[in-house]
């Protein structure tokens, strides 16, 4: 049992969408390319500069 679904969509309704800052936090992932691209999107989104996002791309 646990949080089910997309992860950019759990992310967001369960943990930053309550943030005070999420553009302040360092974030770090790893995934299949259309996960990444999610993510990515997702913090884009909510104003975080790309220095403070780092992943790792399954696809390479």
């Amino acid at each position: 049992k646990g949080l089910t679904g997309f992860v950019h969509k759990v992310l967001h309704d369960n943990y930053l969408s309550g943030h005070e800052a999420p553009e302040e936090i360092e974030y770090y992932f790893c995934g299949p390319p259309a996960m990444n691209d999610a993510v990515v999107g997702l913090l884009d989104s909510l104003g975080v500069p790309e220095e403070n996002v780092m992943y790792d791309d399954f696809g390479i």
